[in-house]
């Protein structure tokens, strides 16, 4: 059954993240995704960062506070809107997001690579595909999804 086996390869795909996240730091894994969204977007308002996760603010606001009091994001007001905060990856946190994108490509690659090159166009294509209808869902259903 083919929803079985995404399933099954979403979970592996995620359960292989989440040990390499544990390797790399003492970040939980909702901390580490959203010091790799932080970083990978130089600055970002809190709202944005719980609208494009779709958690909690609670959640987001307390996995971001033990990111900068581990000193990998800075937490300032927004100048537009005294009631804002924008967030940015340190030093330091734009390091580890580097280091953590890095070994996440290599997998990657390392688990598409043994497949045949015909085959590896075919994954690439379905997977562009699948990730381009869970885009689209999102927008239709909001930031719930996203």
């Amino acid at each position: 059954m083919p929803s079985l086996t995404l399933r099954t390869l979403a979970e592996r795909v995620l359960a292989a993240e989440q040990r390499l996240f544990r390797r790399m730091s003492d970040c939980s894994d909702a901390q580490m995704r959203l010091l790799l969204r932080i970083a990978g977007a130089n600055t970002i308002a809190m709202r944005e960062l719980v609208q494009q996760t779709g958690w909690e603010k609670s959640a987001v606001t307390r996995a971001t506070d033990v990111l900068h009091a581990r000193g990998l994001v800075t937490k300032e007001p927004d100048a537009a809107d005294a009631r804002a905060l924008l967030l940015a990856a340190t030093p330091s946190g734009h390091q580890l997001a580097r280091q953590v994108t890095e070994l996440l490509d290599t997998e990657a690659r390392a688990l598409i690579g043994g497949l045949a090159p015909a085959d590896r166009a075919a994954a690439d294509r379905i997977l562009s595909r699948l990730c381009h209808l869970l885009d689209a869902d999102a927008r239709v259903a909001g930031p719930e999804l996203e």
